[in-house]
């Protein structure tokens, strides 16, 4: 071999070990943070070690086959709109659980409870949430093959996290030791992207956001929608106004920031959101502490049953005019109103996936 093929040879076998070095690290995380303390690094294995299993035994397939599904509208079975984000495979001799458990997975082996911090959804049928059951199916799962490996029995029990929401600050100060699958993996809380400042499992749940565009013409000023039929239309006309519930206001403000997008956190966001586009609106109403409650949301619970004028200035009534969300039918959730069959969805092709959180260094 020559002095330059030598030299070749010796840059490519370099740049192959590069290679394997920086994709060496699961893709989930824990190893990119040297600074993580052992404990939570074990526990979020021990996690993905459990998903591992669950992929591979079938049983991730049956949950989202569950007869017991059936109750929900077609649309939104989770069959039908649930993602399965392979940054995990389903090999198990890939993923062992940890040996010689320490800090917060030996503590939750040996007192047999976890602490997680969770949302309050809202048991509604025009709420986002009420559609969304199979995550927490998919999680028993998991704990349930940590628990077999490690002859335990944990007990999972609730933290409930209330807007606005602090779940960063929960895990590090130990109000929580996991947070479960509310954060999606793109986005941020409290100001910071929450891959950089926690640790995170495989993803767990995933799928896809949909635009749903009005199939009337809703008459008046109101702006005609005929014209969105993607995202890029949606994208070219920024005159367009976006309602969102908590599922998809950060993505929605972040894939279309140009946008006005009006996020709904209250109990029944499709209901809520569908009566901002079809029904009376919404008044623009400013910052309670300032004005008391002189301006309520729907312009009918206001004095006079209009949006009042707070200080020289009009506060609506203001209309969206498409509603995003992660379901693909917004019909099962509207049955109880005169909006059923109003809504056409249309695929964004943006998922968003949820794994569990960890923090990266021990609160104790």
């Amino acid at each position: 071999m020559t002095s330059k093929n030598r030299s070749f040879a010796l840059a490519v076998i370099s740049f192959a070990l590069l290679g394997t070095a920086a994709c060496s690290g699961d893709v989930a995380g824990p190893d990119l943070k040297p600074n993580a303390d052992e404990g939570q690094v074990q526990f979020i294995s021990a996690i993905d070690a459990g998903w591992v299993r669950v992929l591979a035994s079938g049983q991730y397939r049956d949950i989202l086959n569950d007869p017991a599904n059936a109750a929900i509208p077609q649309g939104n079975l989770p069959v039908e709109r649930v993602v399965n984000v392979s940054d995990c495979l389903p090999n198990p001799d890939l993923t062992p659980f940890p040996e010689h458990p320490t800090g917060l997975l030996q503590r939750v082996l040996e007192t047999g409870e976890v602490k997680r911090c969770v949302i309050q959804g809202a048991p509604i049928a025009s709420d986002t949430t009420n559609f969304i059951r199979h995550s927490e199916k998919l999680e028993t799962a998991i704990f349930a093959e940590i628990e077999k490996h490690y002859g335990v029995q944990i007990n999972r029990i609730d933290v409930v996290s209330r807007p606005p929401i602090e779940n960063t600050t929960e895990l590090n100060n130990g109000t929580c030791d996991y947070i479960n699958q509310v954060n999606a993996l793109g986005g941020r809380t409290e100001g910071l992207r929450r891959r950089d400042t926690r640790l995170f499992s495989c993803t767990i749940s995933a799928g896809p956001q949909y635009l749903h565009v009005p199939t009337i013409n809703r008459g008046g000023s109101l702006p005609d929608t005929d014209h969105i039929k993607s995202l890029d239309d949606l994208l070219a006309d920024t005159s367009i106004r976006i309602c969102s519930g908590g599922l998809s206001t950060q993505l929605a403000n972040s894939y279309m920031p140009n946008h006005q997008i009006d996020s709904v956190f209250i109990p029944g966001d499709i209901s809520e959101c569908a009566e901002r586009v079809f029904g009376e609106g919404f008044c623009n109403c400013p910052p309670p502490s300032e004005f008391g409650p002189a301006c309520e949301n729907r312009p009918s619970d206001n004095v006079g049953g209009a949006c009042p004028i707070i200080a020289g200035n009009s506060t609506g009534p203001i209309h969206d005019d498409i509603i995003i969300n992660p379901l693909g039918d917004l019909d099962a959730a509207l049955f109880e109103t005169t909006y059923v069959g109003k809504l056409t969805p249309i695929d964004t092709r943006i998922v968003a996936g949820t794994p569990l959180w960890v923090a990266i260094k021990s609160p104790r």
